[in-house]
């Protein structure tokens, strides 16, 4: 059963519903489109499918029971044309075995028709939405709600049973939580710097999120997720794929600075953007990992950051988070400690914010080689106020009408 269509230039934010059994909805765009990425992320009883488009794009989305004959499980499946395959989808069926998701399969349906397919282990309720800058369809799964046993049900559910789901449903999607995922840098093989206590970054990096997540999980309001909950490896490309895959709408990284002197002090904020600050690009050339492998960054390179975040349209609202961050951190701090160094708010090219849907920031939370502040930061004491200062800011922006906006913009 078809529910409803819509025509629209530009991608504009949707929530759909349905039970596996049924096409949901198809929405009419003009023109051709390249399907260039396919990203997913799966957590027990639900997963998130998100697909990137170049172009505007003709779409319908459907669900499909088990087809026992052709030997099919339940799916959920959406068509979008006129649109082609990009040469970085794989072509070959995605293996996810986890939770909801059998796997997903990616294919050219016919010349002007690119389907997705995602096989689930079970039926689940679907929900599909668009978001803007840049186009993308978000695919959400989810277990059904138990039903209670023994209970009894009205001659109004009787004869209705789906409009009670319906508006359950919708109610959900329009109080959500903010998203917010928390990147702790490096990890694993990559150390990043050493301090003067012999800590290093990445298990500085990795408390300090630690603790930020119990402050904001603590709100009903802010769901909270780590790009790594331990010491292991996670590329820079794959950080900002778990923020796209959970939809977040807000992602945060978390470094700590260092310089070779060891006379530098001080906490700053970055967005991501092209500059000709010496300073700023041999910190970006750290963070990014350039000078572990001795890689030389090129214009070219940069020249991609500049154009991504151009293309994403979050500039303005990582500029006032990384604000409200940058002040409410150092404000914290300085009615709690003695001589704490201000550095403000700056831009730089930093390929961990590459990529990145909504607005993202990466907060040098001081530098490890100072003698005074490098002690500090390997302290518990220290790493408690400074999660503190830092969830403050994320309130603060989430609470302003530009985190608001982000949230209804995803």
């Amino acid at each position: 059963m078809k529910i409803s269509s819509r025509s629209f230039l530009f991608w504009v934010g949707i929530t759909l519903t349905t039970l596996l059994g049924g096409d949901v909805r198809a929405a009419k765009i003009r023109h051709q489109a390249i399907v260039e990425r396919v990203g997913w992320e799966v957590s027990g009883g639900s997963a998130q499918i998100v697909v990137s488009v170049k172009g505007a794009v003709d779409f319908s989305s459907h669900t499909a029971p088990p087809d026992k004959a052709r030997g099919l499980p339940p799916r959920a499946y959406v068509d979008l044309k006129p649109a082609r395959l990009g040469s970085a989808i794989a072509r070959q069926p995605i293996k996810v075995e986890d939770g909801l998701v059998e796997r997903i399969r990616i294919g050219q349906f016919d010349k002007t028709t690119v389907r997705i397919v995602v096989d689930l282990r079970q039926p689940a309720l679907f929900d599909v939405r668009t978001a803007a800058n840049p186009p993308r369809l978000i695919l959400s799964l989810r277990q059904p709600p138990p039903k209670a046993s023994g209970a009894r049900v009205s001659k109004a559910e009787q004869k209705s049973p789906s409009k009670p789901e319906a508006s359950k449903s919708a109610e959900v999607v329009a109080t959500r939580p903010f998203r917010v995922v928390l990147d702790p840098g490096h990890g694993g093989r990559d150390p990043g710097a050493v301090g003067v206590s012999g800590e290093s970054e990445k298990k500085v990096t990795l408390r300090i999120a630690e603790l930020l997540a119990q402050r904001l999980g603590a709100d009903p309001q802010i769901n909270v997720t780590l790009t790594r909950d331990s010491d292991r490896s996670v590329s820079l490309e794959d950080r900002a794929g778990i923020a796209n895959a959970r939809s977040a709408d807000l992602f945060i990284s978390l470094h700590a600075n260092a310089t070779a002197d060891g006379l530098a002090r001080g906490i700053e904020t970055y967005t991501l953007n092209n500059t000709d600050d010496q300073a700023t690009n041999r910190l970006a050339a750290l963070e990014n990992g350039l000078a572990l492998t001795g890689a030389k960054g090129k214009k070219g390179d940069l020249a991609f950051i500049l154009s991504d975040m151009l293309q994403t349209g979050k500039a303005k609202e990582s500029w006032s988070l990384a604000e409200a961050v940058q002040e409410e951190t150092t404000s914290y701090l300085s009615s709690r400690w003695k001589s704490v160094e201000n550095l403000g708010v700056k831009k730089g090219p930093f390929y961990v914010l590459v990529g990145a849907y909504m607005p993202c920031i990466l907060v040098e939370v001081g530098f490890l080689t100072h003698p005074v502040e490098g002690q500090r930061l390997s302290t518990r004491r220290y790493q408690n106020d400074l999660a503190e200062g830092l969830a403050r800011g994320i309130k603060r922006f989430l609470r302003s009408s530009a985190g608001v906006s982000s949230l209804e913009n995803l």
